[in-house]
């Protein structure tokens, strides 16, 4: 994902890319959507 956010971004823009210590693999429902928000604000 960063690399194609890097690609598609303002000359200059920079990204950081970081994983989440706990969560769903994929994302397909509601439900493992919430558990990965909450991963990605609590990390």
């Amino acid at each position: 994902m960063n690399r194609e956010a890097q690609r598609v971004a303002s000359p200059g823009t920079k990204f950081v890319a970081v994983t989440a210590p706990f969560g769903p693999k994929y994302i397909g429902t509601r439900t493992t959507l919430a558990i990965a928000s909450h991963a990605v604000v609590d990390g």
